[in-house]
């Protein structure tokens, strides 16, 4: 199972990729305890390595998001690589606003949003419209894409004598 996941944020502050590691390792263990899996969950932030010699290079705890940063999380259960995410700060470029094309293409956008970030219209009927000016307002959002195992942790075969876990590489 694959997801991709978008936050869009309304401040220009950037947290500590820790704070960003540990909420997200609280969901999945709050999710697990849910549904009654009896099992714990470890997430792990690393920098993705380039060759698959290279040796892990786990993200220290005072390392602050930064525009351009991409990082792995790892996802351990109950001690065994389960599957892993790819976090990233993404700027707004040029070619998230929407341009003359857009306004004649097949997606048909309004001429009123010419020059906005695409996701105006995504958010205009569904957010209050001082929240969305702060979105629009950012120059990066945040974007993760998540491949994985089964979405619950299910029992395996595998050796935890593995030396690099695939996930530590990205293609």
């Amino acid at each position: 199972m694959s997801t991709t996941i978008d936050v869009y944020p309304t401040t220009s502050f950037f947290p500590l990729v820790e704070h960003t590691r540990a909420r997200t390792q609280q969901l999945f263990q709050q999710l697990l305890n849910l549904y009654g899996i009896g099992s714990t969950i470890e997430v792990k932030a690393f920098y993705p390595a380039k060759n698959p010699e290279d040796d892990v290079r786990y993200v220290a705890k005072d390392v602050v998001w930064e525009v351009g940063m991409e990082l792995g999380f790892s996802y351990w259960i109950n001690g065994e690589w389960d599957s892993s995410s790819w976090p990233r700060c993404v700027p707004v470029e040029a070619d998230d606003l929407i341009s003359e094309e857009d306004l004649v293409y097949s997606f048909c956008s309004k001429p009123e949003h010419l020059g906005q970030w695409a996701i105006v219209e995504e958010f205009e009927d569904v957010l209050p419209a001082e929240q969305l000016a702060k979105i629009l307002a950012q120059d990066h959002y945040w974007y993760e894409y998540r491949n994985a195992t089964p979405v619950v942790a299910t029992p395996r075969r595998q050796s935890r004598r593995q030396a690099k876990p695939p996930h530590l590489v990205r293609g």
